[in-house]
C-alpha cells in the first residue's frame, strides 16, 4: 500500500522523464555496441576529444554520494569541508607536470602495468591490480546502493528491485557499448547532475526571497565559516588537515587511479591530455560548489524547521530527498529530474568502475594468455563483455551487503609487500578506529524546529550516532 501511494504521488510526468533518461542512456550503449569496434576499443580509445573526456572525469568522481551527502554536510556542519575545492587545481597541476607524462609515454591500458615495469616483476602488477579490484568492487557496491534509497523512497519501489534495476542499467550499457559508451553516457549524466542540483538551488533561493537573502540566513546561523586555522589533527575539519589531506587523496584519484588514467590516455596527444586534466579539475570545482550552495539553499529553507530535529527524517542522508519531495513535488517533472540526477551520479561511477575493472582484468590477467591468443576478434569482444557482466553481478551483490552496513565503508585489501600492507592497515585503523573507539561523535551546528507549522517530535542532542534519541 505504501509503495502504491508513493508511486501515485511521484506522478506520470516524473516517471516519463525518468524513463526517457534511462532510454537515452541505454541508447548510447546500443549505438556504440553496434558500431563494430574491436576488443581493445571496448577498453580504451586513443582518439577522444577534450570536452567529453573532461565531463566524463567530472561525472566519474562526483557520485550520488556528493549529491546527497554534501548538502547534508553543509546543513549540519557548515562550510569547513568546502576547503577541498582549493585542492583540485593544485592536484591537477602536480599530476600534469609529474605523473601524466610518465604514463602517457608508456601508452598503458592498465595503470598497474607501470608497477611491473618499474620493479621488473609481474608480481607487483598483480598486487596493484588485486588491491584495486577488491577496493573498487566494495566502493561500486556502495555507490550502487546509495541512489536506491532515494529511488525507493520517492517511487515506492522495493529496495531490492531498485538495486537490481540500477545494476542492470549500469552493467548493460557498459558491457555492450564499451569505453566510448561510458564516456558519452557520462556527458549526458554530467548535464543532468548539474540541472538537478541547480533546481534545488533555485527553489531554495525563491523560498527566502533571493540569493543574497539565502546567504544572509546562513551567515546568521554560522554556516558560512569556511576557514578554521587551528592546528589540531584530531579536529574534524580545519584548513590544514582538509587541504593537505585532500591534496594527496585527489592526486591519487585523478592521477594514478585506473578510471582517471584510462581517460587521460584516450586523448591523442599529451598536450590534450594535460588540458583535459586541468579542465576536469575546474569542472569538479564547479560541481562541488553547486552541491555546497544547494546545502546552503536547503538550510535557508529549513533554518527554523530542521527536518531531523522535527522528526520528519531519521538521518542526515534523507535531507535532500525530503527537500525535493517537500519543495519541488508541486512542479511536474522536477521529481523525475532529481531521480535522474541521483541516478546520473551513481551510473557514472558504476559504469566507469566496471569498465576499468574489465580493463585491468583483461590487460593484467588474460591478454597474453595462451587461451585468449586463440580467440577471434569477436570472441575477445564477448569475453570482455562477459568480464564486465560478471563484475556488474558482483557489484550488485555487494550493494545488498552494503544495505546491511551501518555506513559507507571503503576497504582496499590484499598485497604481499610490506609497504602496501602497512599502508592499508594504517588506513583501516584510522577509518575503523574513528567509528569504534568509543570517541564522541561530531557535534552538529545548532538548528531549530521552533518554526515548524506542524506537531513535531524534537530530537535532542542530535549527532551522527545519536539519531534515535528523542524527547518524548
Amino acid at each position: 500500500m505504501a509503495a502504491t501511494t508513493a508511486a501515485a504521488a511521484f506522478g506520470t510526468v516524473n516517471f516519463v522523464l525518468m524513463a526517457l533518461f534511462v532510454g537515452a542512456t541505454l541508447a548510447i550503449g546500443v549505438f556504440y555496441g553496434l558500431r563494430g569496434q574491436d576488443a581493445q576499443g571496448l577498453l580504451i580509445s586513443r582518439d577522444m576529444n577534450v570536452a567529453p573526456v573532461s565531463l566524463s572525469m567530472m561525472a566519474t568522481f562526483m557520485s550520488a554520494i556528493l549529491i546527497i551527502g554534501t548538502p547534508s554536510e553543509i546543513f549540519y556542519f557548515g562550510m569547513q569541508w568546502f576547503v577541498v575545492v582549493l585542492t583540485f587545481p593544485v592536484a591537477s597541476i602536480i599530476i600534469s607536470v609529474f605523473i601524466l607524462p610518465v604514463f602517457y609515454r608508456m601508452e598503458l591500458t592498465s595503470v598497474y602495468e607501470y608497477l611491473g615495469k618499474r620493479y621488473n616483476t609481474r608480481v607487483m602488477t598483480m598486487v596493484g591490480t588485486v588491491a584495486f579490484m577488491m577496493q573498487n568492487l566494495l566502493y561500486t557496491g556502495i555507490a550502487l546502493f546509495a541512489p536506491t534509497i532515494v529511488l525507493s523512497n520517492v517511487t515506492g519501489m522495493p529496495i531490492w528491485a531498485a538495486i537490481v534495476l540500477v545494476a542492470l542499467l549500469g552493467t548493460s550499457y557498459t558491457a555492450f557499448g564499451g569505453y566510448k559508451a561510458v564516456v558519452w553516457a557520462d556527458v549526458l549524466q554530467a548535464c543532468v547532475m548539474v540541472c538537478g542540483v541547480t533546481a534545488i538551488i533555485v527553489q531554495g533561493c525563491i523560498n527566502v526571497g533571493g540569493f543574497s537573502e539565502m546567504l544572509d540566513v546562513n551567515r546568521q546561523h554560522g554556516r558560512l565559516t569556511m576557514f578554521t586555522w587551528d592546528i589540531d589533527p584530531l579536529q574534524r575539519y580545519n584548513f590544514w588537515n582538509t587541504f593537505f589531506g585532500q591534496i594527496f587523496v585527489w592526486i591519487s584519484l585523478l592521477g594514478v587511479n585506473q578510471p582517471a588514467v584510462q581517460r587521460l590516455l584516450s586523448l591523442p596527444t599529451l598536450k590534450q591530455a594535460t588540458l583535459t586534466s586541468l579542465i576536469s579539475s575546474f569542472l569538479i570545482v564547479i560541481m562541488v560548489s553547486l552541491s555546497t550552495v544547494s546545502g546552503l539553499a536547503i538550510f535557508a529553507t529549513y533554518s527554523s524547521c530542521d527536518p531531523l530535529r522535527a522528526g520528519v527524517t531519521s538521518r542526515r542522508d534523507e535531507l535532500v530527498p525530503h527537500f525535493v519531495a517537500d519543495q519541488l513535488g508541486h512542479v511536474p517533472g522536477l521529481g523525475g529530474l532529481f531521480i535522474a540526477c541521483v541516478l546520473s551520479g551513481a551510473l557514472s561511477t558504476i559504469s566507469s568502475s566496471l569498465n576499468s575493472l574489465a580493463a585491468v582484468t583483461w590487460e593484467d590477467f588474460f591478454r597474453d594468455s595462451v587461451w585468449t591468443a586463440r580467440l577471434s576478434e569477436a570472441g575477445r569482444r564477448w569475453v570482455l563483455r562477459g568480464i564486465a557482466l560478471v563484475y556488474g553481478i558482483i557489484s550488485m551483490l555487494m550493494a545488498f551487503v552494503a544495505k546491511n552496513m551501518g555506513g559507507v565503508i571503503q576497504v582496499a585489501t590484499g598485497g604481499v609487500t610490506t609497504g602496501l600492507v602497512l599502508g592499508l592497515a594504517l588506513s583501516l585503523w584510522i577509518s575503523f578506529g574513528a567509528s569504534f573507539s568509543g570517541a564522541a561523535p561530531p557535534v552538529m551546528l545548532p538548528s531549530s524546529a521552533d518554526g515548524c507549522s506542524f506537531n513535531v517530535t524534537i530530537t535532542a542532542n542530535v549527532t551522527d550516532d545519536a539519531m534515535e534519541t528523542r524527547e518524548k
